[in-house]
C-alpha cells in the first residue's frame, strides 16, 4: 500500500512539473513586457519613498534642531544668572560655585560642538548624531543643577 501510494504522488508531482514547464513559456512572453513596466514602476515608487522619507527626515531634523538652539539660548541665559548670583554670596560661596560653573561651561562648549557638528550633518548622519546630542544636553542640564545646587548651599 505505501509502495502504491508513492507511485502516486510521484505521479502528481510529475504531471505538476509538466504543467509548469509547458505554460511557464506563455507566461513569460505574456508577462515580459507587463515586468518592464512593472518594474519601471517600482522603481519610481521606490525612488518617490526614498524622497518622502527624506523631507519627513528634513523636517525632524529642523524641529530638533530650534529645540536644541533654544535649548543653548536657554542655558546661557540661566548660566549668567547664576554667575550674577553668586557675586551676591560670600567668597567661599562664590569659590565653590566657580569651580562648577567652569564644569558646566566645559559641557555647554562640548554641547556646543555637537550642534554646530549636526547643523552641517546630513542625511542619515543627523539621527546618529542625536542621541549623543540628548546625552550632551542631559550633562548640561546636570552640571547646571549640581552649580545651582551648590550656589543655594552656600551662604
Amino acid at each position: 500500500m505505501k509502495h502504491h501510494t508513492v507511485s502516486r504522488n510521484k505521479q502528481v508531482v510529475l504531471i505538476f512539473s509538466l504543467a509548469a514547464v509547458s505554460v511557464f513559456p506563455v507566461l513569460t512572453l505574456g508577462l515580459a513586457a507587463h515586468a518592464s513596466t512593472s518594474a519601471e514602476k517600482v522603481k519610481k515608487e521606490t525612488v518617490e519613498a526614498v524622497d518622502a522619507a527624506g523631507a519627513y527626515a528634513g523636517e525632524k531634523k529642523e524641529e530638533f534642531a530650534a529645540r536644541m538652539k533654544t535649548n543653548l539660548d536657554e542655558i546661557d541665559r540661566e548660566i549668567q544668572t547664576l554667575k550674577a548670583e553668586s557675586e551676591q554670596k560670600s567668597t567661599e560661596a562664590r569659590d565653590a560655585t566657580k569651580k562648577k560653573i567652569q564644569e558646566l561651561h566645559v559641557k555647554r562648549d562640548e554641547l556646543r560642538k555637537r550642534y554646530d557638528a549636526f547643523e552641517r550633518s546630513t542625511g542619515k548622519a543627523w539621527t546618529r548624531m542625536k542621541t549623543g546630542i540628548e546625552k550632551a544636553w542631559g550633562d548640561v542640564r546636570t552640571a547646571y543643577s549640581e552649580a545651582k545646587s551648590e550656589l543655594e548651599a552656600k551662604k
